[in-house]
């Protein structure tokens, strides 16, 4: 499992680009936005996420990646939770 935090004082757009994926979005309290990324060790290093402006980024590390992505073994899930 890996998770990423990032401060999100403001309010955020989340945007998930993978091509398969589970995805549970919730929204909570605060100020700080979290994201899982679970499954396939490399379907989990083969995603990035970023905080770009006011935009949460979930995508693939290379264009390519989404040609390739039924190739990898196993399942990505993401859990993204950002303030209300």
């Amino acid at each position: 499992m890996v998770e990423q935090r990032f401060a999100t004082p403001r309010p955020v757009r989340l945007e998930v680009k993978v091509a398969v994926a589970d995805v549970d979005v919730a929204t909570v309290d605060g100020g700080e936005s979290t994201v899982m990324l679970e499954g396939s060790p490399k379907l989990v290093e083969a995603t990035k996420v970023e905080l770009v402006g006011d935009r949460l980024v979930v995508e693939p590390q290379r264009k390519t990646f989404t040609r390739f992505f039924g190739r990898f073994d196993g399942s990505l899930q993401v859990r993204a939770r950002v303030p209300h």
